[in-house]
């Protein structure tokens, strides 16, 4: 199977993603609705098997030196998520001003920090009732990923 991800700014396309059922329930907080978001720093990335887009990654541009990311896999491209994962952060390290990569996971989504643990993220942190999500005030993980950890390094 053939794995892909490149830049998509097709707005349907990334809201379909974003707004799937399975994918909305694990990423909507309380107060804010999962969906395409039109930030001048936010860019999109497709993840695609075989041609087929199978989700979308977020990348926030934080500072010249650091990204700030997101993913949102349909449940089937999960056979394929380390590989697109990877893909990914390889896109971002192709940027040599790009140190580090982080990414903030709400603290009751474990397969979420598992799946950034596995792509060699290292936990930095964890922010205290930072978000609530259907009532529960959850806590945040915060992950970071240097070049110099990366296999881009």
């Amino acid at each position: 199977m053939a794995t892909a991800v490149r830049p998509i700014t097709d707005r349907a396309k990334i809201d379909a993603i974003l707004r799937d059922p399975w994918i909305a329930a694990k990423i909507a907080v309380d107060g804010q609705n999962a969906g395409y978001i039109d930030h001048p720093n936010l860019s999109y990335f497709g993840a695609y098997v075989d041609g087929d887009l199978v989700g979308v990654f977020m990348r926030v541009r934080f500072t010249a030196t650091e990204t700030e990311v997101h993913a949102a896999l349909l449940k089937r491209a999960l056979p394929h998520s380390r590989e697109l994962g990877r893909l990914f952060i390889d896109e971002i390290f192709n940027d040599p001003r790009i140190l580090r990569i982080t990414a903030h996971i709400i603290g009751s989504l474990g397969s979420a920090i598992n799946y950034c643990r596995k792509l060699g993220f290292s936990i930095e942190g964890e922010r205290r009732s930072a978000c609530v999500k259907n009532g529960e005030v959850l806590s945040v993980v915060t992950l970071g990923l240097l070049r110099s950890e990366s296999r881009t390094a």
